[in-house]
């Protein structure tokens, strides 16, 4: 059966979504989803990376990755109050809660515990923060404060550093906490010759824990800076892994404009140059 790639921003929310709900009526409790880094997915309520002047490449990927979250606690809408973002700082969390504080009924944390520079600190209290807030924010850098009652745990851009955190997490909670990782980016952030690398055990865990349900985005070992094709590393929950190449000026790798893709390979593990046919496309 030939694979029908997302054509617009609307088809890789309608796939995702799918495939999400898929995999949770398989009783998956552990969950990650990779997307392009940087695409603006039209979050009601977000602002949108367009308006925003001064932004880097770095913080069109941080909102990037906010809304991509903030897409994930509509799925479980019903639920909402029961659902927890956990972003890497407190900047990020503190950022996403006034974003959404008029629509979202769950609650916003952070990896980092809060420290005295974190933007929104010394008005916490006089910002009427609940008490579970307040917790958080005075939590020790030890452990991740997760609050009471919560069925459903979005953890957007982990960092590599953060794992230790997250195995924790992922043993205190047990398997009746849904959590799903959003652009781990684990083949990248594994890589050795970069700072800050994740650590092979991490790499493992993450890999052995965590059951892939949506991939849209450039396959992590294709140097875009050096490559000229554009490249595509799709699966859906169930189905095969692909890697697929874009046509002329259509398609969708970095940003969302049309669809025309050339499938070139097709294999039930997921793609990496360990795969003898892969290795001529980073050519």
């Amino acid at each position: 059966m030939a694979i029908i790639y997302p054509s617009s921003i609307r088809n890789v929310i309608s796939k995702m979504t799918a495939s999400t709900q898929k995999a949770l009526g398989a009783r998956c409790s552990r969950m990650e989803i990779e997307l392009p880094p940087g695409v603006e997915f039209g979050v009601k309520g977000d602002k949108s990376i367009k308006e925003k002047k001064g932004f880097t490449g770095a913080d069109k990927v941080l909102a990037s990755n906010r809304e991509a979250a903030r897409l994930y606690t509509e799925m479980f809408n019903q639920i909402q109050s029961s659902t927890t973002v956990l972003f890497p700082t407190e900047n990020q969390a503190y950022e996403a809660r006034n974003l959404w504080s008029a629509s979202f009924r769950g609650k916003v944390g952070s990896i980092d515990a809060p420290g005295q520079g974190a933007k929104g600190y010394g008005k916490l209290r006089s910002r009427k923060f609940s008490a579970q807030e307040q917790e958080q924010a005075l939590f020790g850098s030890d452990g991740i404060y997760i609050p009471d009652g919560t069925e459903v745990l979005i953890i957007p851009g982990a960092r590599p550093r953060d794992w230790k955190k997250i195995k924790k997490v992922h043993e205190d909670l047990g398997e009746g906490v849904c959590i799903i990782m959003i652009n781990t980016r684990v083949q990248l952030s594994s890589d050795k010759n970069k700072d800050n690398a994740m650590k092979d055990e991490d790499k493992e865990f993450f890999l052995d824990t965590f059951i892939p349900v949506f991939h849209y985005s450039p396959p992590p070992f294709l140097d875009s800076k050096q490559s000229k094709r554009e490249l595509l590393m799709y699966y859906e929950y169930g189905n095969k892994w692909s890697v697929a190449e874009k046509l002329k000026d259509k398609g969708f790798v970095s940003a969302v404009t049309g669809s025309s893709f050339k499938t070139l390979w097709e294999g039930d593990q997921r793609p990496s140059l360990e795969i003898e046919e892969l290795k001529p496309l980073v050519n």
